[in-house]
């Protein structure tokens, strides 16, 4: 359980008392294109995952659209992506997804209202959220959801598109530079942090951070182990769309960039945008492993991997975690990996 400081920050290594299965993805496109073709058939955007989504206790993805049908296009912005509430909840339900990361450069591509209808929406479909809200207090506070015997706090983060960014008295994210050198930086994570509650039993930071297609960088690497200093437990990365690397830091997963899961981009020649993993967290009265299942987005649902994208993705996985010393296994007679924690 957590630990409190007197400064309220929370002591590293505190037990994880329980067990869950928690899988957690990438980027969430529920609109434009998958939204047309799925309109009368929600459950076919999980297509074969359905049963390894099923199996797992929850799931935790990054919601890459706004879900409202009111609202003026926000000016000058390139991509605007927006769902339907009552289909794009049916669809986060159908997949057991019981919570999102809202902390991101769509949630708000509609206006201000967009944020009220998407954290409405969610909140009637019973989906925990965290990374927007009607100010910057809400924005940033955490919120908590229970994962087979956990009680998981969610807080989510996001470095990408200022404009969005949630003031004192006005709606949009919990938009931050993420550098732990940076005095307001420390000052709003420390403050977000101090508001979970002692009983919670795990702790997960979903960070929006990074351009697309780009590594991450030296300061986004000392933010991600900064926040495990600080009690998180699992740090979900997500923005590029495509796989990064994964660190093992005091026996807490790093997972740089965990992809896009669902969507209708043209694939990325050289980045493989059409292909990620379900990343599995096992945890056990502590945490256990990683497992990382291969699949693929193909005609705007998700599938497992073929042999090829599953040897792509083994290599890839492996060759950008290298440099952390992480060993990904592939277990005998099955079709996933393992990093061990």
């Amino acid at each position: 359980m957590l630990s409190a400081r007197p400064d309220s920050q929370f002591e590293l290594g505190h037990s994880v008392d329980g067990t869950a299965q928690i899988g957690f993805v990438g980027d969430l496109l529920l609109a434009r294109y998958v939204q047309e073709k799925h309109r009368s058939t929600p459950a076919a955007v999980w297509d074969e995952v359905q049963g390894r989504l099923d199996a797992l206790d929850t799931v935790v993805g990054n919601l890459e659209c706004t879900l409202t049908t009111r609202g003026e296009p926000w000016p000058d912005k390139q991509w605007r992506f927006r769902g339907d509430p009552d289909w794009a909840t049916t669809v986060l339900k159908t997949g057991n997804v019981g919570a999102v990361s809202l902390a991101n450069n769509h949630v708000m591509d509609y206006g201000p209202v967009s944020v009220r209808d998407t954290t409405g929406a969610l909140d009637a479909a019973g989906i925990a959220h965290a990374g927007t809200g009607g100010d910057r207090a809400a924005a940033f506070a955490p919120r908590t959801f229970e994962a087979g015997g956990l009680t998981v706090a969610l807080v989510s983060y996001t470095d990408r598109f200022r404009p969005f960014a949630a003031g004192p008295d006005s709606a949009g994210t919990s938009y931050l530079n993420m550098d732990p050198r940076d005095p307001a930086t420390r000052h709003r994570v420390e403050r977000s942090l101090s508001q979970i509650p002692q009983t919670v039993d795990l702790v997960v930071a979903s960070l929006h951070w990074g351009p697309n297609y780009e590594p991450k960088t030296d300061r986004h690497r000392r933010f991600g182990r900064w926040l495990i200093d600080r009690g998180v437990d699992v740090v979900h990365g997500h923005s590029a769309h495509e796989i990064a690397g994964i660190e093992v830091y005091e026996e807490r997963p790093i997972l740089y960039d965990t992809g896009t899961f669902v969507s209708d981009f043209t694939a990325v020649e050289g980045h493989r945008n059409d292909l990620t993993f379900l990343f599995e967290v096992v945890v056990d009265d502590g945490l256990s492993e990683l497992r990382l299942h291969p699949v693929e987005v193909v005609e705007k649902s998700v599938r497992p991997a073929g042999e090829r994208g599953r040897e792509w993705l083994r290599e890839r996985v492996r060759s950008r975690s290298a440099q952390f010393r992480t060993e990904v296994q592939r277990r005998p007679d099955e079709e996933w990996f393992v990093v061990s924690l």
